[in-house]
């Protein structure tokens, strides 16, 4: 059995023998100066052995701190460079992305099983956030950009582009497959995203009802939270198209009307300009294009 000290008052003394100081320790460390102490205290209770003596805003190492931290320093720091190396061939292997959340949740997550199924070596990992992408501030592999065209400091590609259109509950407007009027869809509860306040606007602009003000709305935070409402029947939905394909699809939502808004945004898929890219990056690519185009098959 190994005899090992407590790892926390280890780092304590490490950091406190460095800089001979309890207060810098504690600074590095973002403790306290009394939890250094206590840690410091703990270790020479363990060992059986003073480490530092101390006096009035100073101390100083014992003869016993001076071969203890010397050992102890070289330690820490074949496990800090082990541990650099895990970390390298775990990441080796994970990808790292950043999506918008809806965008995540209703298009990239229920794909991503079928990116598994072709690359099983390649471990995912997805974050979500309705900021730029920024890989000087990400640590992340790729991104999905939503907006106009992305930077120039960027490798991109274009995955789809942004369609409006009114999505339902079937039953809400009855089971009829014909298409209903501009008049029939703004008679009923207008759903929407807290965060996409003019999507109605530019529908019922294209369908010529430009001084039109809804008397019935629902706003939700985002659109996933708009789109379930739409699920339950509690109204009509704006939608992005192309993020609820797959349930107009299956017949879970309807499409009322033919008058699509499209507009010069889209979703890019992004990631850095590099000599060479790594071949993670590149079969997410090559996958993901791939399921892109399926996509831009139904705009």
């Amino acid at each position: 059995m190994l005899a090992l000290p407590p790892l926390n008052a280890l780092r304590a003394f490490e950091a406190a023998g460095r800089h001979l100081s309890f207060k810098a320790a504690a600074a590095e460390l973002c403790v306290t100066q009394g939890a250094v102490s206590r840690h410091v205290l703990n270790l020479e209770s363990f060992l059986g052995v003073s480490l530092f003596m101390r006096s009035h805003r100073q101390v100083s190492l014992t003869p016993a701190g001076i071969a203890y931290l010397q050992e102890a320093r070289d330690a820490l720091l074949r496990i800090s460079d082990a541990t650099t190396r895990a970390r390298a061939r775990t990441n080796e292997r994970t990808l790292w992305i950043k999506a918008p959340p809806s965008c995540s949740i209703r298009w990239l997550v229920p794909r991503l099983g079928r990116f598994h199924a072709r690359h099983p070596d390649i471990a995912v990992q997805v974050t979500t956030s309705h900021d730029p992408v920024d890989f000087e501030r990400d640590e992340i592999d790729v991104g999905i950009h939503y907006g106009v065209e992305a930077t120039e400091d960027w490798q991109h590609e274009r995955l789809f582009n942004e369609v409006l259109i009114p999505i339902c509950n079937k039953s809400l407007l009855g089971r009829s497959r014909k298409r209903h009027a501009a008049r029939d869809i703004t008679g009923q509860v207008l759903l929407h995203s807290l965060r996409r306040p003019t999507d109605w606007r530019q529908w019922l602009d294209a369908a010529g009802l430009n001084g039109f003000s809804a008397t019935q709305e629902l706003t939700f935070e985002n659109s996933t939270l708009t789109y379930q409402g739409a699920l339950d029947g509690l109204g009509i939905a704006i939608a992005q198209k192309a993020l609820v394909a797959e349930e107009i699809s299956s017949g879970r939502l309807s499409a009322p009307s033919d008058i699509e808004v499209r507009n010069p945004l889209a979703y890019y898929l992004v990631y850095p300009n590099r000599r060479q890219t790594p071949a993670k990056v590149q079969a997410f690519q090559s996958w993901i294009g791939n399921e892109a185009g399926l996509t831009r098959r139904t705009d």
